[in-house]
């Protein structure tokens, strides 16, 4: 499955945030969205899920146009992974996991046992299987979002769009939740488009990343290839220093260091 944006513009209204957008996910892809606050990335996101009427250009799945599906049929290729939600109801986990079944029932349909079973597997496919009968609003941030994301694997979707799933969660949190993503696109081959502000998320998981400048220019390719030196000064006005790293399992890694004013100032000198 390829998921294509094809040289989209998108905003509100008449007001366009941003233009001239493309790029494609592959199923196994796992992309990375990096770009400054306000820049246009919760946009985009709103326009590929059909929640904004896009302005001009295409989106396209295995080279059909989405513009005239029905949102159970989108919902069925593409699942929704939000930052935080919070049910108005104290609901078993295994009830937050079912609901995403609901794009496949009809109108007044109620999950069936086949769909409560799929809901069970997508629990265990994140090894939080524990949690199916804990109270949602009782578990922690993290174990949260791992149901949220549970919820969009029940849907069956051949791709994933997440916003900023770890932006509330802790450090530790932060890398499960990664980790378990990771898994999932090795494992399934599902493909996954996800926000971050962490330019190290996007160097260590992301297998792709699409760069959004200040200015709203749009780069895609290699993380190491896209995230450079000079990106990330120009875009968050910070110095960094990009790195390789020796991991214990034998790895390389990428990473980027800030570097203090006066450091900066000194590498300059000494180029």
């Amino acid at each position: 499955m390829i998921l294509t944006v094809d040289n989209i513009a998108c905003g509100y209204g008449a007001q366009t945030v941003l233009s001239g957008v493309s790029f494609e996910i592959h199923s196994g892809d796992f992309m990375c969205l990096l770009g400054p606050n306000g820049v246009g990335k919760t946009t985009l996101f709103k326009t590929i899920l059909r929640l904004l009427k896009i302005q001009s250009g295409k989106i396209l799945l295995n080279g059909k146009n989405i513009a005239n599906w029905s949102q159970p049929q989108l919902a069925a290729k593409i699942g929704y992974v939000p930052q935080a939600h919070t049910p108005p109801f104290p609901f078993t986990v295994l009830d937050v996991v079912a609901m995403g079944r609901s794009a496949r029932l009809g109108l007044f349909g109620s999950p069936s046992p086949a769909d409560m079973k799929i809901a069970g597997q997508a629990l265990e496919t994140l090894s939080i299987g524990y949690l199916r009968s804990s109270i949602y609003t009782r578990i922690s941030g993290g174990e949260r979002q791992l149901v949220l994301i549970a919820r969009a694997l029940a849907q069956q979707p051949e791709f994933l769009i997440m916003d900023e799933p770890t932006a509330s969660l802790d450090f530790g949190n932060q890398i499960r939740v990664l980790d378990y993503i990771r898994d999932l696109v090795t494992k399934s081959g599902i493909g996954v488009l996800m926000t971050t502000h962490y330019p190290n998320h996007a160097l260590r998981y992301g297998s792709k990343v699409a760069a959004i400048g200040k200015n709203g220019s749009l780069t895609t390719g290699a993380p190491r290839q896209v995230i450079t030196e000079q990106y990330l000064q120009d875009t968050y006005g910070v110095n960094v220093q990009i790195v390789q790293l020796q991991l214990r399992d034998g790895q390389v890694a990428s990473a980027c260091i800030p570097l203090s004013t006066q450091t900066a100032s000194t590498a300059e000198k000494t180029g």
